[in-house]
């Protein structure tokens, strides 16, 4: 790994730390500066998968897409009214 891979990687290492996983990988690539596919692979190749949240559901509240809990039937017609 090249001394800026593993600034990169210690930058994504603090960030979840310090958040306890309350992070995208958007929020670490404006972290980092560096791209949100560049911290996907370092997070893979260090087994760092599972530190960071996965989806963005604070913003998509926001922006008025209905969120469903995955646990809840839906229908059609729910869905698309």
């Amino acid at each position: 790994m090249s001394i800026q891979t593993q600034r990169i990687a210690y930058q994504i290492w603090w960030m979840t730390r310090a958040t306890a996983g309350d992070c995208t990988l958007t929020d670490l690539a404006e972290f980092t500066g560096a791209s949100a596919n560049t911290c996907r692979n370092i997070c893979m190749h260090r087994g760092w998968g599972n530190r960071y949240r996965r989806r963005v559901t604070d913003r998509r509240q926001r922006a008025g897409v209905r969120h469903y809990p995955s646990d809840r039937a839906r229908d059609l017609t729910e869905i698309f009214a």
